[in-house]
C-alpha cells in the first residue's frame, strides 16, 4: 500500500495454461522443486503447494528470462510513493499472550483436530512446509499419539507467542518507536491526527 508492488510483466493467459496443466498432472510440489533451482530465494516465501503464486513466479521467468527475486530487489521496497502516517495498534503484552492463549483454545474447539485430520486423509504429508505451521505441527502429534492434548495446545499457544514476537520485533525495527500505541492510547492520538490534517471538518 505505501511501497508500490515490484514491476513485472502483465499476465499471459496461454503460459498460465500450460503450468497448470504441468501442476495438474505432476503437482505444485513438482513445480515449486523446479522454481527452487531456477530462483531459491523465491522459494523460500512459498510452500511447495502454494501453486498460484508459484505458478506467477515461473511466468515471470519465461515472459522475461529474469528471476522474481531480482524484480523484488530492484524495487527495493524503501521509498514510500506516497505520504503516510503509520500507527501500530498494539495490546500489552499480557493482553497479547492472553488472546493468544484464548483463541488457540477456540481453534481447537472449533474444529481444528478434524481440519487436521481431513488433510492428512487427503495425502497431505506431516513433512510439508504447509502442515509444519504454528498449529497443524502439534495436532499432527498429537493425532499420532506422540503429545497429548493439553501438550499440543501449550505448545500452540507457546509457539503463537514467540511468532507474534517476531512479528512485533520486526515492525519496531522497520517503524518509528513513536508509532506504537496501545488500544487505549490510539483512540486520541488518532482524533488528534485526524484533526490537524483535516482542520475544516467538523464532527471529527
Amino acid at each position: 500500500l505505501i511501497y508500490g508492488l515490484a514491476p513485472a510483466p502483465p499476465r499471459s493467459d496461454r503460459v498460465r495454461a500450460h503450468l497448470r496443466a504441468v501442476a495438474d498432472r505432476k503437482g505444485s510440489p513438482h513445480l515449486w522443486r523446479l522454481l527452487s533451482r531456477l530462483d531459491p530465494k523465491t522459494t523460500r516465501n512459498l510452500g511447495e503447494n502454494d501453486r498460484v503464486h508459484i505458478i506467477r513466479a515461473l511466468e515471470i521467468m519465461i515472459l522475461t528470462g529474469r528471476r522474481p527475486s531480482d524484480f523484488y530487489q530492484e524495487h527495493g521496497f524503501s521509498r514510500p510513493f506516497c505520504e503516510a502516517r503509520i500507527v501500530c495498534i498494539v495490546p500489552r503484552r499480557q493482553r497479547l499472550y492472553e488472546n493468544i492463549n484464548s483463541r488457540v483454545v477456540r481453534m481447537v474447539e472449533m474444529g481444528l483436530i478434524d481440519e487436521t485430520k481431513s488433510l492428512l486423509a487427503l495425502g497431505y504429508s506431516p513433512s510439508l512446509r504447509s502442515m509444519q505451521t504454528l498449529a497443524y505441527k502439534h495436532i499432527v502429534d498429537f493425532l499420532e499419539s506422540k503429545i497429548g492434548l493439553d501438550l499440543a495446545i501449550s505448545l500452540i499457544q507457546r509457539d503463537t507467542r514467540r511468532y507474534a514476537k517476531r512479528q512485533l520485533t520486526w515492525m519496531r525495527s522497520h517503524y518509528d518507536p513513536g508509532s506504537f500505541l496501545s488500544p487505549e492510547e490510539a483512540l486520541p492520538v488518532l482524533e488528534s491526527m485526524l484533526r490537524a490534517e483535516f482542520p475544516d471538518r467538523s464532527g471529527i
